[in-house]
C-alpha cells in the first residue's frame, strides 16, 4: 500500500461516569460492531485536546489525523481478506482534564469497542495505556510519560522515537548546531518530559564531552522564569537547552533569556523554528521538533499535506506547532499495512507483530518500529539572523 501522500491509570467510579463522559463530549456508541454497521467502516478512537492546557497540540494533531484518514480513504483503505475497509474517526474531547481522559478512553475502548486509539497528551498518555493495554486495544502514543516505560505494555506503538533515541539524537543535534559549545545549562518546566529526560540527557551530554553547568525547573504555577534564567546567567554557559510544555512558555522563556542576555545560543526539545522567527532578535535558536520531515523547507509531500491540513476551517496558518501535526500522520497508512499483513482487522496481537516487519515511506520518511516504536530521522532547524536553516539527524 503506498503512503498517504503518494496522489497514569485513574481508578474509575462508577456514579457519575455518565456525566463526565457528557462532559468529555463522547459521542453515543455508533454501533455494537467494532468495524461500524457494515463491518467494512473500521472505527478508531481519538482523544482530542481541543481545549485546556493541551489545546495548543491538541487541535494541531486532531486536525492533522483527520487529514490523514481522509487521505487514507481516499487512496482506497485497505484489503484484507479480499474485503476492502476504510477508516473513521470516533472521537472523544478530553478537554484537557484527566479525569475526562479516563472517561473518554473507557467509552471509546469498553462500551463503543474501538480496538485502536490514537491521543492523550503529555502526562494523560499513562491514563490511556492503563485503559487501552488490559482490554487488547492498541494505542498510539507519543507522550514522554509513555515512553519512559514502554515495556510495561503490550499493546502500545509509539509514533515518536523511543525516549533513548530521540534523547541520543537531541544530544547530536545540540552538537550538530553548535559544535564549538562546551558549557550546557538546562531550563525545564515542571513535568514529566523535565524529571524523566533531563537526568539522562545531561549523562549524554557528558559522555560527548560536554560540561553541564546549571539545571534549574520553572514550576507549573511560575509564569515567569526570569530568577532560574539569572541563575543560569551566573554559570555562563554557551548554550541553553530549554524543555517548555506550551509554545506560550517557550515565547515567555525565549524573549526572558534574550533580554537577560543568558546565552548567545539555545536548543529547545519540542519546538520548531516557525513561532520564535516571529519574535527573537539576537538569540541563536534550535528547535527539536520530533518529525522526521521539515515544515519550513518542505518537500512535495510534505508541502502538499500542510496545503490541505491549512485549508481546514479554523486553522491558523502558520500553525506555531505545524511540526506535531506529523506526528500521528504516518501511523494511519502504517496501521493499513499492518493489517493487510497480519491479515486482520481485528486480531490486535498479529497486527502489533506486523508493525514490526514493515518498512513505511511516508511524511517522516521511511519509518520502521524497533520493539514497539518508531525509529526516523529527526528534523531540525536552526534560526539565526531571521533566517531558518532546516537539517537532518540520522539514527545511528
Amino acid at each position: 500500500m503506498p503512503s498517504l501522500q503518494n496522489p497514569r491509570s485513574l481508578p474509575l467510579v462508577a456514579a457519575g461516569l455518565a456525566l463526565v463522559l457528557a462532559a468529555a463530549g463522547c459521542g453515543d456508541a455508533l454501533s455494537d460492531n467494532p468495524s461500524g454497521s457494515d463491518g467494512s467502516v473500521i472505527r478508531i478512537g481519538f482523544i482530542a485536546e481541543r481545549s485546556g492546557v493541551y489545546q495548543a497540540y491538541g487541535n494541531t494533531i486532531f486536525r492533522s489525523s483527520q487529514v490523514a484518514v481522509d487521505e487514507f480513504n481516499k487512496a482506497g483503505g485497505v484489503s484484507v481478506g479480499g474485503k476492502k475497509y476504510t477508516f473513521e474517526l470516533d472521537v472523544c474531547d478530553d478537554n484537557s482534564d484527566q479525569t475526562q481522559v479516563a472517561a473518554c478512553a473507557t467509552k471509546l475502548v469498553k462500551d463503543n469497542g474501538d480496538r485502536f486509539v490514537f491521543g492523550g497528551l503529555g502526562q494523560f498518555g499513562p491514563i490511556v495505556a492503563g485503559i487501552t493495554d488490559p482490554n487488547g486495544a492498541i494505542y498510539f502514543a507519543s507522550a514522554s510519560a509513555v515512553a519512559n516505560k514502554l515495556d510495561h505494555y503490550r499493546n502500545v506503538l509509539l509514533v515518536v522515537p523511543a525516549l533513548p533515541l530521540r534523547m541520543q539524537l537531541a544530544v547530536k543535534g545540540l552538537m550538530q548546531a553548535y559544535p564549538t559549545a562546551k558549557r550546557v545549562a538546562m531550563l525545564g518546566d515542571e513535568e514529566a518530559t523535565t524529571t524523566q529526560t533531563f537526568p539522562p540527557i545531561a549523562e549524554l551530554m557528558k559522555a560527548a564531552g560536554l560540561e553541564v553547568v546549571s539545571t534549574q525547573v520553572v514550576p507549573s504555577g511560575q509564569s515567569d522564569p526570569s530568577g532560574q534564567l539569572t541563575e543560569i546567567k551566573r554559570a555562563a554557559p554557551d548554550v541553553l537547552y530549554v524543555y517548555n510544555s506550551s509554545p506560550e512558555r517557550m515565547q515567555t522563556t525565549l524573549t526572558a533569556a534574550e533580554r537577560l542576555h543568558v546565552a548567545t545560543q539555545v536548543f529547545q526539545w519540542t519546538f520548531g523554528c516557525d513561532a520564535p522567527a516571529t519574535y527573537l532578535k539576537e538569540l541563536t535558536y534550535t528547535g527539536d521538533t520530533f518529525a522526521g520531515a521539515s515544515t519550513t523547507d518542505a518537500a512535495p509531500n510534505v508541502a502538499a499535506f500542510m496545503q490541505t491540513y491549512y485549508a481546514q476551517p479554523g486553522v491558523t496558518n502558520p500553525d506555531p506547532n505545524i511540526s506535531a501535526a506529523l506526528w500521528n500522520y504516518d501511523f494511519f497508512g502504517m496501521l493499513g499495512e499492518a493489517m493487510a499483513d497480519a491479515g486482520s482487522t481485528t486480531d490486535t496481537a498479529r497486527i502489533v507483530e506486523s508493525f514490526g516487519k514493515i518498512s513505511y515511506d511516508g511524511l517522516n520518511g521511511t519509518i520502521t518500529m524497533k520493539d514497539r516504536a518508531a525509529v526516523f530521522q529527526q528534523s531540525m532547524c536552526t534560526l539565526k539572523d531571521g533566517e531558518i536553516t532546516n537539517f537532518l539527524v540520522q539514527p545511528n
